[in-house]
């Protein structure tokens, strides 16, 4: 897929990569998929060529030893992924053609995807058009943000009023970045400090655990391409004793407003 020239052979091999990304990344029948199930499967297409371009961006870097922007921001209101993507890539037309042959509409297509739920303003959208225009000048950087788990929020209208309700973005299935389950780390909060000799001693009160995912920026009309590293934050798995639960005396062990996490966590 490196040649972007519209012709059938072309048509025909994105065609095969999204029935292939349909059938054996999503298990769906083309007959039975939904438009969300195309978005994803012409995404991820989409992705393995940008994934290609990180690749080789990163292997150029490498080997010139070339130093890095670090871009960091608690938003990044990156618009579109599958729509951005395909015009970076130099593809739109060809997906388009694809979609067609397979009897689905691009815009339908496009209108299944949400914007990331990754910031609400004037910040998040000038940290996304820096991160955009790095990887168009073919400048080696990597932008650093949180991946929140809901939106600003959904907005309804009951009786001439408006009602708020939380944006679960990353329930609709957002495909494009890589998990890197490898990068897993401990951040602590609060807590007590005492000497014991001559080293200070800290004590946590508590622990999150920040994971990461890889979000690829392709550049525009480039083969440049830079990444988006965002972190989740979960719970951590220390503190909570099998063998003190299997005596019933785990509750103990927890302040009042995690025990409704404990009964969650293992109401199975």
């Amino acid at each position: 897929m490196g040649n972007k020239i519209l012709s059938p052979e072309n048509i025909q091999h994105v065609k095969d990569a999204i029935l292939y990304k349909l059938v054996y990344a999503l298990g769906v029948e083309p007959r039975e998929a939904s438009k969300r199930n195309w978005l994803n499967a012409a995404l991820r297409v989409v992705r393995d060529l940008s994934t290609e371009s990180r690749l080789q961006t990163r292997r150029s870097q490498v080997a010139n030893a070339s130093r890095r922007v670090y871009y960091l921001s608690m938003e990044f209101l990156m618009g579109r992924t599958f729509s951005n993507a395909m015009i970076a890539e130099g593809v739109y037309e060809l997906v388009d053609a694809a979609l067609k042959e397979l009897g689905q509409n691009i815009e339908e297509i496009i209108n299944e995807e949400g914007d990331l739920g990754l910031g609400n303003g004037g910040l998040g959208r000038l940290a996304a058009c820096y991160i955009d225009s790095l990887a168009a000048m073919k400048i080696p950087a990597i932008g650093y943000g949180i991946q929140y788990e809901y939106g600003m929020l959904r907005q309804e209208i009951r009786h001439g009023e408006q009602v708020e309700q939380p944006d679960q973005w990353l329930e609709n299935e957002f495909v494009w970045p890589y998990l890197r389950s490898s990068k897993r780390f401990p951040i602590r909060f609060g807590g007590r400090i005492w000497q014991e000799g001559k080293k200070n001693v800290w004590q946590p009160d508590e622990e999150i655990i920040a994971q990461a995912h890889d979000q690829l920026i392709p550049g525009y009309e480039t083969t440049a391409t830079n990444s988006l590293r965002l972190w989740s934050a979960h719970a951590s798995g220390k503190g909570f004793g099998l063998a003190d639960f299997n005596r019933c005396d785990s509750f103990k062990r927890y302040p009042p407003n995690a025990r409704s996490a404990v009964i969650n966590a293992y109401s199975d």
